[in-house]
């Protein structure tokens, strides 16, 4: 028992470490990002963004979900003993990273013209050009990463992910700077009046800090390979166990272990690149300018998104950690174990999840205001309308990686299939009938999440609980209490903004009723014992806030 509990407060502490990485590297995202915008303007941003989109799906394609899958695999070698096959794993896992990264980083360079014209926006081949050899750089990054995750440890990734985004705040900025410059030299030769050369080649440099923070982020890896393999090495010349994974086996067990989570992945960042190519058409079909169509998608995607990912990458982090942590209990056949980890994570992720929501909703306008005091787009309205993509995306996240723990590869698939269908008829009636346009947007692309979310549930309900109903108290304590308690919160940030601002700057009232509204929501989290006595152990720093809460007589 106490060889479970420890694995599973080491699942959320490795999860909430990579969280906390994740976290910390948005936040130095968008401080490069408000540069960036002032910089280069919304146009740019959708030059910016329109280029990533394509250059996602082809890292997806190419070696995006690579760490899933290995740390999956070798999470599973390592709880049997079995170091040499997890070795043989790592091996195959290099090569085929190497052999799809050169594929797709040349045809993304070649093909990067045709792309762009995809959008609408041609003037973001350069941009993609310079993404391209990113892809390889980040093939070897995905092994790397999925064998030390493999190993439970995310600290590792998590170090890499904060040097990496260092590395490409600062040359992003730098590259914005220089090679806005040349553009605008090439629109005063050309007497473009609207700055779109301007934009576009601040974009492009945009896109240097990527190639410069990924190569930043693999040296670091290499080096901690270097120091950690020696001691693998010796696990493996210790094994009595022959080798039962030849090259070919463990290939075909990564490929097949690779596809279903790649094309669950591909679906769920194919919801973007739709909407962006359907906006844009669409909108060209009613005459609305390059321009202004790169405008719209710069303000979804360079501020609406931007912000809204921030909490939900504390689920992808999450589910980093949960992979490896259901797949070694499933593999062992402790269905116990594995129904505790995946019913404490479902309660980690939205007990963070809605409050964040909440507050992303009350405070949008002073966040918009505070990063982007030049702003005079519609991006607080459209938070304000789309914030529950945080949840629906946060519980979709953890739902995938829950069933990829416990192997039904498939499930997510068909999950995300009917979602994407039932987004894109949403999307195209939002667009052509009621003209909702970026709000179109938005509102599908929440839809989307909720729909993934729910099918998921339901599929995991299905294999883990016998489609059993579920008890009232696990209700409350996972879905009612933490939606009550953050609706309680919101309120209190909402006023409290409102007196603070009126005395104090904008940024330190901003600031300040968060906190009001963190501590507030522990308190009555507390409270309401949305957290069950035997639960505190499992979360991260648990039992010091057990410990808080008895002192101060809220337990």
């Amino acid at each position: 028992m106490a060889k479970q509990k420890s694995a599973e407060n080491n699942m959320l502490v490795q999860g909430a470490i990579l969280a906390f990485a994740g976290i910390f590297v948005r936040l130095i995202g968008i401080v490069y990002r408000i540069p960036m915008t002032n910089i280069i303007g919304d146009e740019g941003m959708g030059y910016y963004s329109s280029a990533f989109q394509i250059y996602n799906i082809v890292l997806l394609l190419s070696s995006y979900s690579m760490p899933q899958a290995i740390s999956r695999l070798i999470s599973q070698r390592i709880a049997k003993r079995q170091y040499k096959n997890a070795r043989m794993l790592f091996f195959c896992a290099v090569f085929i990273s190497f052999l799809f990264g050169l594929i797709f980083s040349v045809l993304l360079y070649l093909e990067a013209g045709r792309f762009a014209d995809w959008f609408s926006m041609p003037l973001a081949k350069r941009s993609i050009q310079i993404l391209a050899p990113t892809v390889f750089v980040v093939s070897f990054l995905s092994a790397l990463r999925g064998f030390f995750q493999g190993f439970g440890t995310m600290v590792i990734t998590a170090i890499s992910q904060i040097v990496e985004q260092i590395v490409n705040a600062v040359v992003s900025i730098i590259g914005v700077v220089i090679l806005a410059k040349e553009g605008h030299k090439t629109d005063l030769v050309l007497q473009n009046t609207n700055g779109s050369y301007a934009a576009a080649g601040g974009a492009a440099g945009g896109t240097l800090g990527t190639l410069a923070g990924a190569v930043a982020g693999l040296i670091v890896l290499l080096l901690f390979l270097r120091a950690y393999y020696p001691s693998f090495r010796k696990l493996c010349e210790r094994e009595s166990k022959n080798r039962t994974l030849n090259r070919s086996n463990a290939s075909r067990l990564i490929l097949l272990t690779l596809m279903p989570i790649t094309v669950s992945a591909i679906i769920f960042n194919l919801v973007n690149f739709l909407d962006n190519i359907l906006m844009s058409q669409l909108l060209h079909a009613r005459a609305v300018t390059d321009e202004i169509i790169a405008s719209k998608w710069g303000v979804f995607s360079g501020k609406y998104l931007l912000l809204v990912n921030i909490p939900i990458a504390f689920a992808t982090a999450l589910s980093s950690s949960a992979i490896p942590a259901i797949a070694q209990a499933s593999s062992v056949k402790n269905m116990e174990e594995a129904t505790h980890r995946i019913n404490i994570v479902k309660k980690f992720t939205l007990m963070i999840s809605f409050p964040c929501m909440i507050g992303m909703a009350v405070l949008a306008t002073p966040i918009i205001r505070v990063l982007f005091p030049k702003d005079a787009s519609n991006a607080s309205t459209l938070i304000v309308y789309g914030c529950g993509a945080i949840v629906a995306f946060s519980a979709a996240s953890i739902t995938n990686a829950i069933l990829h723990g416990l192997g039904r590869m498939s499930i997510p698939i068909k999950n995300s299939i009917i979602a994407l269908f039932i987004h894109t008829g949403l999307l195209l009636v939002l667009i052509k009938v009621f003209e909702l346009d970026e709000y179109a947007v938005v509102i599908s692309y929440m839809v989307f999440g909720l729909i993934v979310s729910a099918l998921n549930l339901i599929d995991i309900r299905r294999i883990m609980y016998h489609n059993r109903p579920i008890s009232a108290n696990v209700i409350k304590q996972t879905y009612i209490f933490p939606l009550f308690a953050s609706l309680i919160m919101g309120a209190l940030v909402y006023f409290s903004y409102l007196g603070i601002q009126k005395v104090l700057p904008r940024i330190v009232a901003l600031l300040l009723s968060v906190f009001i509204g963190m501590l507030a929501y522990l308190i009555i989290v507390l409270k309401m014992h949305v957290v069950n006595e035997n639960e505190y152990a499992d979360l991260p720093m648990g039992k010091r806030i057990e410990r808080l809460g008895r002192r101060l007589h809220l337990l």
